[in-house]
């Protein structure tokens, strides 16, 4: 963090950068606040537009629009700059729907399940089109916010300070999912191998053991414990003991609760 000056206050909000470089408050020499027209030129622009640049070379490289194009869009469909007559079919379908054709656009809009569309610049486009959380979808978030700082550059500080926090959440936020994204990514790959083992298994038994289990899961319904039911269904005649109904249920539990 950069020490303050003699005459200022600092007001940390945050660890980030962004927070504690811009937050300082210039005090007159009695101590009282003096006005001030907006953050100083350094460090603080450079950051912002250090971050445009990253933004905009992150949306390029997937494939979406330049974020400072303007451009017509229909999530689903794709995007068209706006300046461009559509050269295919599909561009003629998102112009009709981002231009909402009451009569055209209105049936391929519900068509494809009411999408997001319209026109605006490819940040636009890439907040409503890139998945929730994900690089791009980060990307065309922070872009937009420090562009509005941007080309309001003789704002006042307090009139860009919600779109400051904004930015300097959306960099923690990220950061947090590029370290745990892929432990997140691999317990759901995980869950769902659990989940598709369970239906295998399932599959694969034999109709004594189904007719084990099942007895087993209708007493359990009605409340009566796993150790009773695996007992109860060997006396019935089910099963080699009590014991081998338990591990039975245990290893296959997963049929009827995955």
């Amino acid at each position: 963090m950069t020490e303050p000056k003699p005459n200022e206050k600092v007001t940390v909000l945050g660890s980030d950068g962004i927070h504690t470089r811009i937050h300082r408050q210039p005090l007159k020499e009695d101590g009282t606040r003096k006005d001030w027209d907006g953050p100083p030129e350094n460090p603080f622009w450079d950051h912002i537009e250090g971050l445009m640049k990253e933004s905009k070379e992150t949306l390029i490289a997937s494939g979406y629009p330049d974020p400072d194009m303007a451009v017509k869009f229909t999530v689903g469909l794709g995007w068209i700059p706006k300046t461009r007559e559509p050269t295919n079919e599909i561009e003629r379908d998102i112009v009709l729907v981002a231009d909402k054709d009451p009569i055209e656009g209105r049936r391929l809009w519900e068509e494809l399940g009411k999408p997001s569309h319209g026109s605006g610049l490819g940040d636009v486009y890439a907040m409503n089109a890139a998945d929730v959380f994900s690089e791009e979808w980060y990307a065309g978030q922070i872009h937009h916010l420090c562009a509005m700082i941007n080309t309001e550059r003789e704002n006042t500080y307090q009139g860009h300070l919600v779109r400051i926090f904004q930015i300097a959440e959306f960099e923690k936020d990220r950061e947090w999912r590029r370290d745990f994204g892929l432990m997140i990514k691999r317990d759901i790959r995980g869950q769902k191998a659990r989940k598709a083992g369970g239906v295998a298994r399932k599959q694969a038994l034999g109709p004594r053991t189904v007719q084990i289990l099942k007895s087993m899961k209708e007493m359990s319904d009605r409340n009566i414990s796993i150790n009773q039911a695996a007992k109860l269904t060997f006396e019935n005649g089910l099963g080699s003991s009590r014991g081998a109904n338990q591990k039975l249920w245990t290893r296959n539990k997963r049929i009827f609760n995955p």
